[in-house]
């Protein structure tokens, strides 16, 4: 593993070695390193691109490049606080391949930032990437298997009539994950993107977001998918008010999912928001219809309505409600039981509606065990699940206010996690769902 070091007022002697010596350009400092080598950057490095620029690491997954942000003084870390790396036309792409890691950059592309290409790992952390063109977007293409992740990454869209060209856009992508952590978008448009994150004609995506801000995009839809299965999940993001989860016509593939836990905007603040979104319908936090003693986080009364499409036709294929988790600390028998309600004069039956639960039933090891109040197999004629009598509030509207619940009893051998999920395959039906699970 070898230092080179980049700086533009360096004297472009290789194999830029010290400060004095450093490459004046990174693609100057690329060209004959090795797998492992690290790119040490002058946090006031200052380099200009007059043309879409590639930069291709011979880094690979098990032995990436690195290329950190340094203070030149004294060779200690700093993050940049200007734009070290410039392309100047606002249709000049920044490329990337080959697999790096990257710490306190501050590089601004006048059109796309680009990744590529197959199996790759592009891990950019505590940085900011700019993206001054009217169409910008980050890029993921031809990543077969590429593992993406930003930490603490802010990404700026500067332009100010930017138009409705999404964020972050993955195509051609087998297998590729998109992870981002403590990331910030900046948008200066007051033109919205169609999507946040889109996924077209690849045969799989993860992407995976965690305590984001989104919120500037403020309208249009979080995820677009066409042609493509994705799994798509944030968990406490801040978003916008008016961004909805996908549209339907996005749902093509019937593995495909798109999930927000405890994302909402800084207006209602709600830490309870809930949104999902599949082939077979939606389930979503409602605080106008919820159970009266049911589910509260202080202050908002709650419970998830479960809508399915014409879809969810059968027990194979049912929409899933799976967020429910807890913590046992007592062993035993217990009757673990979820309350509902829907508005028709038919009581539902274990066909159409039930519960898993999951739970540790084995003293001697750590296997978990399944039980559920479905009915026991596809042969066997349904039955009406049990009636409930707990009040709810919010249901004036209804013509047949029918209450139901959903119960399991199990043996619990040890303390630990259980959970829950609710399956609904009806289509095109209602229910409310109290996410409160009682024990008894």
């Amino acid at each position: 593993m070898a230092d080179r070091y980049v700086y533009h007022a360096g004297s472009n002697t290789s194999p830029y070695e010290t400060w004095a010596k450093a490459a004046t350009t990174l693609g100057t400092a690329i060209t004959g390193s090795a797998a492992g080598d690290r790119f040490l950057i002058a946090a006031d490095h200052a380099e200009t691109l007059g043309a879409s620029t590639t930069y291709t690491f011979p880094g690979t997954r098990a032995s990436p490049n690195y290329f950190i942000s340094l203070q030149r003084s004294n060779s200690s870390y700093l993050k940049a606080t200007a734009a070290q790396i410039t392309a100047t036309g606002t249709t000049y792409d920044i490329i990337f391949g080959g697999s790096f890691i990257a710490w306190g950059l501050f590089i601004t592309a006048g059109d796309d930032f680009s990744f590529g290409a197959g199996g790759e790992l592009h891990e950019i952390r505590d940085s900011n990437l700019g993206l001054s063109g009217s169409a910008s977007s980050l890029l993921f293409t031809t990543s077969g298997n590429g593992v993406h992740r930003f930490d603490s990454v802010t990404f700026n869209f500067s332009h100010a009539t930017r138009g409705t060209a999404e964020l972050f856009a993955c195509s051609n992508n087998t297998a590729g994950i998109l992870l981002f952590h403590n990331c910030v978008v900046q948008y200066a448009s007051a033109t919205q993107p169609d999507a946040i994150f889109s996924s077209s004609t690849a045969d799989f995506a993860i992407i995976h977001a965690v305590n984001c801000d989104f919120s500037p995009v403020t309208t249009g839809v979080l995820t677009c998918l066409t042609t493509t299965t994705a799994y798509v999940y944030l968990l406490n993001c801040k978003v916008g008010a008016g961004i909805v989860l996908i549209t339907a016509a996005s749902v093509n593939d019937k593995e495909s999912f798109v999930k927000m836990v405890g994302c909402d905007n800084a207006t209602d603040n709600d830490i309870e928001r809930f949104a999902y979104q599949d082939n077979y319908g939606t389930v979503n936090d409602d605080t106008a219809i919820y159970r009266t003693a049911g589910a509260s986080d202080g202050t908002v009364n709650l419970s998830m309505k479960m809508v399915s499409t014409a879809n969810a036709v059968d027990f194979y294929r049912p929409l899933v409600f799976e967020k429910i988790v807890n913590w046992n600390e007592t062993t035993g028998s217990k009757t673990f039981t979820v309350h509902g309600i829907w508005d028709s004069a038919t009581n539902i039956q274990n066909d159409e509606i039930w519960m898993e639960l999951y739970y540790l039933g084995t003293a001697a090891d750590t296997r978990g065990l399944m039980s559920n109040d479905g009915k026991a197999n596809p042969i066997v004629a349904a039955a009406d699940q049990s009636a409930s009598t707990e009040a709810w509030t919010g249901t004036g509207g209804f013509t047949n206010a029918n209450k139901f619940k959903l119960d399991v009893t199990v043996t619990i051998n040890r303390k630990g996690c259980w959970g829950v999920k609710v399956f609904l395959a009806k289509p095109s039906t209602t229910v409310y769902i109290c996410p409160k699970v009682e024990i008894a």
